[in-house]
């Protein structure tokens, strides 16, 4: 299976990791995981999540990736 990384950044300074991979949630089945970032880091106090969201189809990634770009400025 090929594997799939990217980071995404919003100018609000947050951002997302979206990742399919074999040992991310749902990469086997060809799913996307989704993190939260703030910075450089993972968030894991937002209000978006505490973790990695996973088993994401497309349109769930774009969903999140929407409300992450949306949060205020931090």
């Amino acid at each position: 299976m090929q594997s799939y990384r990217r980071i995404v950044k919003f100018p609000n300074g947050y951002g997302a990791s979206i990742i399919c991979t074999d040992h991310s949630d749902g990469g086997p089945e060809g799913l996307f995981e989704v993190a939260v970032m703030k910075g450089d880091k993972f968030c894991y106090d937002s209000p978006i999540s505490k973790d990695g969201i996973g088993r994401c189809d497309f349109g769930r990634v774009s969903w999140i990736l929407k409300d992450i770009a949306a949060l205020p400025k931090g």
